[in-house]
């Protein structure tokens, strides 16, 4: 929103912000937890200090950046003003491809519903969601057919699924494993050693083609550049 309001020409020091943190015992991460009564008694408004718009304007980068070790080491500072922001961000780590099978949590996620409940992808999609909304990255249905696309390509080498029906509609879609999408879902199998990868996290592009993947175990990140493996950098998450 700063960056957004900078754009626009106005002063994000005069927006002001209500920050809901704790309501009857529940940690407020989404708007959606409180109902009329309580958004209607909500806290008073409170303006960004310079050192909050200085922390946001710091994530913005990382968030933008082609770099992701600049994401990691905003996560694992000091705790830093908004709440939740770090923790945020951290969830983002899990989008990039786990190192013993070469998906993304979102991805495998989808394998392991599409093993249990294919081949209803409308159905898949939304067991998938529902069994993720705890965490802090919170996405939609549109983010996870465009994954379910992306994992039955069928110009990959090697698809991990297959989608039957309709490719734009995914209420007319049905799913199914393929035999090297139940390896990967094993582990006994790495897609990105199958298929390579051409995705983006954000700002960063990883690109197989160009040496430039990055593999996330135990949230923390491990790049291979060129080649090289570059030893992981210890990241001590915010609790």
């Amino acid at each position: 929103m700063p960056q957004l309001l900078r754009l626009l020409g106005a002063d994000p020091k005069k927006l002001q912000v209500v920050q809901f943190y704790q309501v009857d015992d529940w940690e407020i991460q989404s708007v959606g937890l409180l109902d009329a009564d309580k958004i209607a008694n909500h806290p008073e408004t409170e303006v960004l200090d310079e050192a909050t718009l200085a922390n946001l304007d710091e994530a913005w980068s990382a968030l933008t950046g082609s770099d992701p070790l600049v994401l990691e080491r905003f996560i694992k500072k000091r705790p830093v003003p908004p709440p939740f922001l770090q923790r945020s961000l951290a969830y983002l780590l899990v989008r990039y491809p786990e190192a013993s099978f070469g998906l993304n949590w979102w991805d495998f996620s989808l394998l392991q519903d599409v093993a249990r409940y294919a081949p209803d992808a409308g159905k898949v999609m939304g067991l998938t969601l529902g069994r993720n909304c705890n965490g802090l990255d919170y996405v939609y249905l549109d983010y996870l057919f465009a994954r379910l696309r992306r994992l039955s390509d069928p110009s990959l080498p090697y698809p991990v699924l297959a989608l039957i029906g309709s490719y734009d509609k995914f209420r007319e879609a049905r799913v199914e494993l393929t035999e090297p999408g139940k390896d990967v879902l094993n582990s006994r199998a790495n897609f990105v050693e199958l298929n390579g990868i051409d995705d983006w996290v954000c700002g960063v592009h990883l690109d197989s083609a160009a040496g430039r993947v990055w593999f996330q175990q135990d949230w923390t990140l491990t790049a291979i550049m060129d080649g090289e493996s570059k030893p992981p950098t210890p990241t001590d998450l915010v609790q």
